[in-house]
């Protein structure tokens, strides 16, 4: 992966107007191609591009670029063009001399000629392009600016029909993150990219020079595979030159507003009208500079790019940009704040001038940012309303702010500090919510539960908020003890509130005891009533319930439904920069690639997560990614990640992952062991839905007594749970038709590669009973299933290649020796003679029509591969 910085950015968005550009040459009846829109859209870069598809097909090219001090010498832009010793006095001479020069380079065919900023080109430049449009003997692609008047040489071959115009807009937002993938070397996480787009808008020369400074100061690296932010963009020198560049030729008057602007916007029309006149505004929106918003019966104006904003800012001396927002909070007080948002404006300008502001307005501001979504807002806010004395529910915001921005430690000190003073009805929230930072941010379940201690005695146990609390932390041990302290759904006179929290505590905990068909129908309706509430506190982000209906989808099978919800949740939480959940969702989505069994898909998806996750806390969301990444690795035959895991990452890896890990290594007796002890703890616990998985993953690893002990599960719910169970029957009674039916149940879930595995099975069994029609039918919709999954290479595909089935002992034997072990250690570890070993081994080369050790690691993968000198055995 790479982590050097982007120098090469490649060509992305634009394909299409290469295409129009070579039509427009070799139609004939066109001979220009004029190229507009702002600047750094990429104007420049795409005339390169079409004068390289020229001079593929043989044209003659040329690129020169226009400037403005060039313009003081005539001609000099279009050297390339004069020939040698020619006389500049007689224009007449000159532009002959030139034709005949470009019809002899031409040999037939028209020069092409690419002019960057051509409205900068000097008169007679122009004029000799008019005379070589004219003659037909050069095409033009010239690129402007467009605020810039386009030359007469080309705005009259344009009427003429004799010109083509194309408009380049900012790259779209796909386009974006390609050309960052590609730049970068590598994925680029979904926080990350989202964060570039919105300071760049698109501008392809604003991203590469946020790029270059993220890459420079440290905030944009390369963690665990993936390019991920540390902190906020800044804009660097380089943006704030190129934004004066722009911004330079405004008059004092035009940019007063913009300036105004960039410290208070958005403004309505009507307030700005008493800073400037209507032309000065309608000549900054026709220069591309402002737009216009409707809100409701109000038009209010922004600037269109952020970077304009931060440029201006920087560039604006301190005690102007304090006048300019204390002038402008007087205004709105003046006139009564009426607007619901207007105090959330004016404690942003007057504590953005002064350092300061009432703290009741403070406070009022801090709950309108939070309600907004906007959570550094909220929390300045909050922590500047704090400073003139504590106040519980400000101090709930403040720390519910930071806990959703994964800064769990800092908001534990907001939550503590508030605890000190809190009292009545506060006192719940703040309890509530900060048994969840500790539970879900630091894994403190006696602390989660401590802090519940002064509530307990104050609500009736049966309160939905307290009762889901404590349900919560009893399922760290019991899932079926946490069910009964939950209780009955709370009645309708309860608050919204606090029945939302209930919802999700409850499609939690029927998920972990396998009952996702209700878990699903619960979190949909917490969603709902997520949706449909007018005030945020406690319950955190709404895209948090589709953290939970994600997850039930998942273990119910239903994986595109899943799917959706995932998608949707991350883009709710990258828009409003939940740093707490965007990590969960990205590994969900690995979760539901593995399940797919789309494991390139999936390590990809963990590697984000795990860039999101690590030195942020959230420990069972680490864990998971980190869990699903070793899975993602020895299904693709792959070694563990290359960075070795600490301790306290090493506790957090499930079961599943130390399993397969084993597996990955040729250890499939040590796997299996694993698998089984982890099934037995999770029934202990009441998770019969992880139960299930784990013995279905040793079922897959041959295992027979995982296959019965699955059979006796009862009371898991969803298809994907009755797939997996109907396998472990189908193996045990050796019924090749029962495994093609599970393959069909596995294949509709959209789980493939266990769809895969089962037919491998069968044509296995279908061999052995000297049936080959249908053994040849089942491994041809092997190959097809297992042909999705990405290079897929587990255990249960081994014998897909193999004209004969292996023995559940020669299958051992050979993964064994995929992972690089001697015949003298196998015998070792399986507790036989190196010449059974030997005798198998000869077996498994004939089966697989291998000859080496190192031909059948290469057959089963890259963690297969023969240490050198082993081929002739211990």
């Amino acid at each position: 992966m790479a982590t050097a910085t982007a120098i090469g950015w490649p060509f992305v968005g634009r394909h299409a107007e290469v295409e129009q550009v070579t039509d427009a040459l070799v139609a004939g009846h066109l001979d220009a191609v004029l190229l507009t829109g702002a600047s750094g859209v990429g104007k420049s870069r795409l005339a390169r591009e079409c004068l390289a598809e020229a001079e593929s097909r043989g044209h003659p090219v040329a690129h020169v670029a226009a400037t403005a001090s060039a313009s003081a010498v005539p001609l000099s832009a279009l050297a390339p063009l004069l020939p040698a010793q020619v006389q500049l006095a007689d224009p007449h001479q000159l532009f002959e001399a030139v034709r005949h020069r470009l019809r002899e380079q031409t040999g037939g065919r028209r020069f092409v000629l690419a002019v960057d900023d051509v409205d900068l080109l000097d008169t007679v430049s122009l004029a000799l392009l008019q005379f070589l449009l004219a003659d037909g003997s050069l095409f033009v692609i010239a690129t402007q600016r467009t605020e810039s008047q386009v030359p007469d040489a080309l705005d009259s071959r344009w009427r003429d029909g004799r010109a083509l115009r194309l408009r380049l807009d900012s790259l779209e937002r796909s386009s974006v993150e390609t050309l960052l993938h590609f730049a970068l070397g590598g994925p680029v996480s979904a926080a990350a990219s989202e964060a570039l787009w919105q300071a760049s808008q698109g501008n392809v020369l604003y991203l590469r020079e946020l790029v270059s400074c993220g890459q420079r100061d440290g905030t944009l690296v390369c963690a665990d595979g993936t390019w991920r932010l540390t902190g906020p963009l800044t804009g660097s020198a380089g943006v704030v030159e190129m934004v004066s560049r722009r911004l330079h030729a405004l008059t004092p008057g035009h940019r007063a507003v913009l300036e105004l602007l960039a410290l208070c916007e958005p403004l309505g029309v009507d307030d700005l009208l008493a800073h400037a006149p209507m032309d000065v505004l309608a000549d900054l929106e026709e220069q591309g500079l402002v737009q216009v918003r409707e809100d409701g019966r109000r038009q209010d104006l922004t600037l269109v790019h952020p970077l304009h904003a931060q440029a201006l800012q920087r560039a604006m001396p301190r005690l102007r940009a304090r006048s300019l927002l204390l002038t402008q909070a007087d205004r709105i007080e003046a006139y009564g704040a009426r607007r619901s948002g207007d105090p959330l404006r004016l404690a942003s300008w007057r504590l953005d001038a002064t350092g300061t502001a009432d703290p009741d307005l403070l406070a009022r501001a801090a709950h309108l940012a939070r309600f907004a979504h906007d959570l550094p807002r909220t929390a300045r806010l909050a922590e500047a309303a704090l400073r003139h004395g504590p106040d519980p529910a400000v101090g709930l915001l403040f720390g519910a702010a930071l806990h959703e921005q994964a800064r769990y430690v800092d908001a534990e000190r907001a939550f503590a500090a508030a605890a000190g003073v809190a009292g009545g009805p506060p006192l719940l929230r703040l309890a509530v919510t900060r048994a969840l930072n500790l539970l879900h941010g630091l894994r403190d379940v006696a602390g989660a539960d401590a802090c519940l201690a002064d509530v307990r005695a104050q609500v009736p146990p049966d309160h939905p908020a307290l009762a889901a609390v404590e349900a919560l932390l009893l399922n760290e041990t019991d899932t079926d003890s946490a069910l009964r302290r939950l209780g009955d759904e709370p009645a309708d006179e309860h608050h919204d509130l606090s029945r939302v929290l209930w919802l999700r505590t409850q499609a939690t905990l029927l998920v972990d005891a396998g009952r996702v068909v209700d878990a699903v129908a619960g979190a949909e309706r917490g969603v709902d009533l997520h949706q449909r509430l007018d005030h945020r506190m406690v319950v955190s982000h709404p895209a948090t319930q589709l953290t939970v209906l994600g997850e039930a989808l998942l273990r119910q099978g239903r994986l595109d439904e899943a799917t959706q919800a995932v998608r949707r949740g991350l883009r709710l939480a990258v828009g409003d920069g939940v740093d707490s959940l965007i990590g969960v969702f990205s590994a969900q989505l690995g979760a539901l690639a593995l399940l797919r069994g789309r494991v390139a898909t999936a390590e990809r998806h963990f590697r984000e997560a795990l860039a999101q996750l690590r030195g942020t806390g959230r420990p069972a969301a680490l864990g998971g990614a980190l869990s699903g990444l070793i899975v993602s690795l020895a299904w693709q035959g792959a070694p563990a990640p290359d960075d070795p895991l600490d301790d306290s990452e090493r506790d957090l890896v499930t079961p599943a992952a130390r399993a397969w890990a084993l597996a990955g290594a040729g250890q499939q007796r040590e796997a299996r062991q694993e698998l089984l002890a982890g099934a037995a703890t999770a029934l202990g616990r009441g998770r019969r839905g992880l139960a299930v998985e784990l013995l279905h993953d040793a079922v897959r690893l041959g295992d027979q007594d995982a296959a019965r002990q699955l059979l006796t599960v009862s009371g898991v719910q969803g298809q994907l749970a009755a797939a997996r169970v109907g396998h472990a029957r189908a193996v045990l009674d050796r019924d090749p038709e029962a495994l093609a039916a599970e393959a069909r149940a596995f294949e509709a879930c959209g789980a493939d590669l266990f769809a895969a595995e089962a037919l491998v099975t069968a044509t296995d069994l279908h061999q052995s009973a000297g049936r080959p029609r249908q053994a040849a039918l089942c491994a041809n919709q092997a190959a097809a299933l297992a042909a999705r999954c990405e290079g897929a290479r587990t255990p249960g595909l081994l014998t897909s290649s193999a004209q004969q089935p292996l023995t559940a002992r020669e299958r051992e034997i050979a993964l064994l020796v995929a992972g690089g072990q001697s015949s003298r250690s196998i015998a070792e570890t399986l507790v036989i003679s190196v010449r059974t070993v030997d005798n198998h081994l000869q077996s498994i080369y004939a089966k697989c029509g291998v000859n080496s050790r190192s031909g059948l690691a290469e057959m089963i993968g890259p963690v297969g591969r023969a240490r050198a000198g082993e081929d002739g055995g211990a």
